[in-house]
């Protein structure tokens, strides 16, 4: 993991970085980001994911990076290597998280330094232009205690990634790039639960907005086809009660820093009955993708055949940071009616998954890991309906 250094240690590294270059080095190399997206926050501070990447005309075996942020006038860094055991002619950082105070404006940019590819006059370094973000202000809501985030989190973490399996679908225009979006969504209102600012609009009721669902037929998904269907509209059942649910408790808590108990109180009131709501919706949804799973094994549709590995992920979150998110994803969020935060912010998101497990799309539905954190995720709503 990189090690977070003083700001006077990583100027030290990036002289040694820019000393190190032959003229004109930028000519041949092309840094992707850096992109930041929250991962937390606390009552002081909030964890930023920033990921970057670099892109060279010729092969090299080593790479070294840095990283330098500057936070409302004060400046520190993260350094790190991304070595290759054989020539490439692209490098990534590790996972890098960044710590930074609420409420404050940072600018963040990357330089690399590539060499060891047999041509001394082919090594040089590059800095990327700065990535500009605001930090949210302090003062997030305590509506959920530590143990309800944690669920929140662990399910917000496992279907981030298996957007990320199926995003490659997305950039081929591919019929599973409805499931990169169903779990982006999920992934999306589980964060707001981890990290939940107050809504000002206290004085409006929350209606529920069921998106429709996207069907498959029998030419694309075979005999299972309906197994699909049903597992596609209970995914539309979470992402409504998932939005319902946020955006009231969002409410409620605007009400209460406006000191509007009754608001407060109704607002609450919408917000355990989504909660519940959303709950079973989670329970569907998990039996439903067994049960499709299961349908995919027999039917065996080429479209879901296809196996998706942890190079395929590296090259699609390369083109991902180089050039956005693929139209097809941007479409079929906004057909869904996520937030549009969401689509803006999908690309930092995503690229915060650093790799993924091997698996072909079927088998994906039905993974141990996604499965156990929406049955933790329903079991954690249902006690927080409960007692709030």
């Amino acid at each position: 993991m990189p090690r977070l250094r003083a700001a006077s240690a990583v100027l030290a590294v990036l002289a040694t970085l820019t000393a190190a270059a032959p003229a004109r080095a930028e000519d041949h190399m092309t840094i992707g980001g850096p992109v930041v997206s929250l991962v937390s926050q606390d009552e002081y501070f909030a964890r930023y994911s920033v990921v970057t990447d670099v892109r060279t005309e010729f092969d090299h075996t080593r790479s070294q990076w840095a990283l330098p942020y500057t936070c409302d006038n004060s400046t520190q860094g993260l350094t790190g290597y991304a070595d290759s055991a054989t020539k490439t002619k692209y490098f990534i950082n590790q996972q890098t998280i960044i710590l930074v105070p609420l409420g404050s404006l940072c600018s963040v940019t990357a330089t690399w330094l590539v060499g060891g590819g047999g041509c001394s006059l082919c090594d040089g370094s590059a800095t990327s232009s700065p990535t500009t973000f605001a930090v949210p202000p302090g003062q997030p809501r305590r509506r959920y205690d530590p143990a309800e985030k944690a669920a929140a989190a662990r399910l917000r973490d496992s279907a981030r990634r298996l957007s990320a399996k199926y995003y490659a679908d997305c950039q081929t225009g591919g019929i599973l790039c409805g499931f990169s979006a169903i779990y982006n969504g999920i992934a999306w209102y589980q964060d707001r639960i981890v990290n939940d600012p107050p809504d000002r609009r206290y004085r409006q009721r929350v209606r529920l907005s069921r998106p429709a669902p996207r069907r498959f037929t029998p030419a694309q998904a075979g005999s299972a086809a309906a197994a699909l269907n049903a597992l596609a509209a209970a995914g539309s059942d979470v992402l409504a009660a998932g939005r319902a649910t946020d955006v009231a408790v969002d409410r409620a808590q605007g009400a209460a820093d406006a000191k509007k108990p009754k608001d407060d109180k109704r607002q609450m009131v919408d917000a355990r009955a989504f909660a519940k709501r959303l709950a079973g919706a989670l329970d569907r949804f998990t039996s439903r993708s067994t049960a499709a799973a299961a349908a995919l094994a027999t039917a065996h549709p080429p479209a879901f055949a296809a196996a998706l590995d942890a190079p395929g992920w590296t090259a699609a979150r390369s083109q991902l940071l180089s050039t956005g998110v693929a139209p097809a994803l941007s479409a079929e969020l906004r057909r869904l009616g996520l937030p549009p935060d969401l689509v803006t912010q999908t690309r930092g998101a995503m690229a915060s998954v650093a790799t993924v497990a091997d698996g072909d799309a079927g088998a994906l539905l039905a993974d141990p890991e996604l499965l156990t954190a929406q049955r933790k995720a329903a079991q954690m709503l249902r006690g927080w309906a409960k007692k709030r």
